[in-house]
């Protein structure tokens, strides 16, 4: 059961378009219905937590320490398939890496849009839309 959660979970975080804007509204929507988690935060600490996983293995590695057990922990809890493993890996490094790139991307077209203001607190109000649509993304 466990298993066929994380490939869907895999498969639909890829579908998504790395926490797209759309599913990023759609989960905010659900999100105001329902207290749990939006899906796209569920699925962005899951790909934290593989990837500092396999960096922690990669550590262990290279102090000439055994990583199998660290760096096969989902996988084995899971009963994962090496592919079904390595897909795993391969979506939560290409979402983790393209959450970075859309969040420096964001904070620097913030910072340009705050930037001709010296009391951020006195934002003209389509400076502040700008902002909000940025986000959503």
């Amino acid at each position: 059961m466990l298993r066929k959660f994380l490939l869907f979970g895999a498969v639909a975080a890829l579908a998504l378009s790395c926490f797209g804007q759309a599913a990023v509204q759609s989960s905010n929507a659900s999100a105001a219905a329902n207290p749990a988690l939006p899906d796209s935060t569920f699925f962005r600490f899951f790909f934290i937590h593989v990837a500092r996983l396999q960096k922690a293995a990669d550590s262990l590695k290279a102090q000439g320490q055994k990583d199998a057990n660290m760096r096969n922990l989902i996988k084995n809890k899971a009963l994962l398939t090496d592919q079904e493993f390595a897909l795993l890996v391969s979506v939560a490094a290409s979402c983790n890496s393209a959450y970075s790139a859309a969040s420096r991307s964001g904070v620097a077209a913030t910072k340009q849009l705050v930037q001709p203001y010296r009391n951020a607190a006195a934002l003209p109000p389509a400076v502040l839309q700008q902002i909000s649509n940025l986000e959503c993304r």
